[in-house]
């Protein structure tokens, strides 16, 4: 069923920054996924929380789902994808949200931690924003009534790749959010996403 608000994707969303953008989200009136790696009790109380949220007479309630997915497994990306779009029929504004987060320096780092921060980090957000690009696309062609704003991706960084204060147990943490940067400049230059209004 196509629904008549907007939705919002928010990877990493059971907990933390993803579980307040969700519930912000919410508020203001979207639809919601809550994604998750493995906890799904957390996700299911977000769920909860939005279901809970007051409304006035003229409103419907937010509606949320929970849907488990690593986006770094691209298969799970496009499992998330087509849940969502099963439920809901479209999609607005994902927020890339989730992310790996241990602090080792140059001397602790594997290759395994750094395949790991890499392709949650970096690999994980490229490849969702091209997955979820046509659904984004779809929605800003087809704005529904009385809202406000086009399509969003939206990516989540950190004020450590820009402080000098950083410490040198964030390198690999710091070397994938400042790769994701670029990743966020350079989609906004991208006549598909931001040359097309998807910014």
């Amino acid at each position: 069923m196509a629904s008549t608000r907007r939705v919002a994707l928010v990877t990493g969303s059971s907990r933390g920054i993803g579980r307040a953008i969700a519930l912000r989200l919410a508020q203001d009136g979207l639809n919601i996924v809550v994604n998750y790696h493995s906890n799904a009790a957390a996700a299911q109380e977000v769920v909860d929380l939005i279901a809970a949220l007051p409304i006035s007479a003229s409103t419907n309630p937010a509606r949320a789902i929970a849907v488990q997915a690593n986006i770094a497994n691209i298969d799970q990306g496009k499992k998330l994808l087509a849940e969502t779009i099963a439920t809901f029929g479209r999609l607005d504004v994902v927020v890339l949200n989730a992310a790996w987060l241990y602090y080792e320096s140059i001397h602790d780092m594997t290759e395994r931690s750094y395949l790991e921060a890499f392709e949650t980090n970096v690999k994980g957000p490229m490849f969702f924003a091209k997955l979820a690009h046509p659904h984004l696309a779809k929605a800003q062609s087809s704005p529904l009534p009385n809202t406000i704003g086009g399509s969003r991706i939206i990516t989540v960084s950190t004020t450590l790749t820009s402080l000098s204060l950083v410490q040198g147990d964030h390198f690999l943490y710091c070397a994938t959010k400042g790769a994701l940067e670029q990743v966020t400049r350079t989609l906004a230059k991208d006549k598909s996403f931001g040359g097309s209004g998807i910014t």
